[in-house]
């Protein structure tokens, strides 16, 4: 739900494409993959977060990403950036749950009111995505979220 302009999604889909494409598809320069490789063995209190969020990611599961293209990933990245979203989004009879990690920060919880009305955000003292990084936590969440359990 960032967005842009496209002048600025295509200067940041430049800047963060010769670091995030070597990292998915293992392909890309020398520099690049040693940056990643010392920056993943680095050993600081967010090593355990970042490593388990690169798992997320896929990266070091084994899975060979490598037929991904650059251009089709380039694609996705600014796309995601400048495609509007509209606001107050309401479907009838549905209610839109959305996990917010406070660690990011309280412009993303104003960001969710903006785009949905009524949203029932549920509050999570963590950092972006942590809570996925939990798949036990994740489904008791969901579930208590969604009133299965």
């Amino acid at each position: 739900m960032d967005q842009t302009s496209k002048f600025l999604a295509k200067l940041q889909t430049a800047l963060v494409m010769p670091i995030i494409y070597p990292l998915i598809t293992g392909k890309g320069s020398r520099l690049a993959k040693k940056f990643i490789s010392k920056r993943m063995n680095s050993q600081d209190e967010n090593a355990d977060y970042r490593k388990k969020f690169m798992e997320l990611m896929g990266i070091g599961s084994g899975i060979d990403f490598s037929f991904i293209s650059k251009e089709s990933m380039k694609n996705q990245f600014c796309s995601d950036l400048y495609t509007k979203v509209g606001q107050q989004i309401q479907v009838p009879h549905t209610t839109i749950h959305v996990f917010y990690s406070k660690k990011m920060g309280e412009k993303y919880r104003k960001r969710y009111e903006k785009y949905f009305k009524q949203p029932d955000i549920i509050e999570f003292d963590l950092r972006h995505e942590e809570l996925l990084l939990d798949a036990s936590r994740w489904v008791k969440e969901v579930c208590k979220a969604y009133q299965i359990v």
